[in-house]
């Protein structure tokens, strides 16, 4: 849903990337800690981007109030604050990298324990979870398999929208 003023929405949109910027400073800080599982990297990596996402749709006319509810927004709404980013860079049009992101930021979008793609992606960076023979699983011992500081897609991710997050934040 649009509001009819996106100025009404800016104190939102502004509360939402600044929240954003200090869940990436956190993930920074965990990163530096190797001991720590991943989960909790993850956990605030998909936060980040959540909140970035909330606040590029409510900076573009979003109800802030219609987007309290759902945590379904990364895997639509990152792939756009990157490819509007690419847009501006020179060289920065690679398809192989828009679908890499793409797929990276649905596979983040699952990382949420409310976003499990119908019951198929139990897996998640908060909640215990019973795997397909039964047992449960701590996130805490799970590997999520995500190589996200290697992978050149996904450090073009992180890098564009915690940049998107930064500017949001100082609007």
């Amino acid at each position: 849903m649009r509001t009819s003023n996106s100025k009404a929405g800016r104190p939102w949109s502004t509360a939402y990337a600044i929240q954003a910027c200090s869940d990436f400073d956190a993930r920074d800080q965990l990163l530096r800690n190797r001991r720590l599982p991943q989960c909790h990297r993850f956990h605030y990596l998909q936060m980040a981007m959540e909140k970035t996402a909330k606040a590029h749709l409510v900076e573009g006319g979003s109800d802030p109030a219609s987007l309290q509810s759902s945590h379904a927004y990364i895997g639509k709404v990152i792939p756009i604050i990157v490819r509007h980013a690419l847009a501006r860079t020179p060289g920065g049009r690679s398809g192989w990298v828009m679908d890499a992101i793409r797929a990276l930021a649905r596979r983040i979008e699952l990382l949420h324990p409310q976003v499990d793609s119908g019951g198929t992606t139990p897996s998640n960076c908060e909640y215990p979870w019973r795997d397909a023979a039964g047992q449960v699983v701590a996130p805490a011992q799970y590997d999520f398999n995500l190589n996200l500081h290697e992978a050149k897609a996904a450090v073009t991710m992180i890098k564009e929208v915690r940049a998107r997050a930064v500017a949001l934040s100082r609007s």
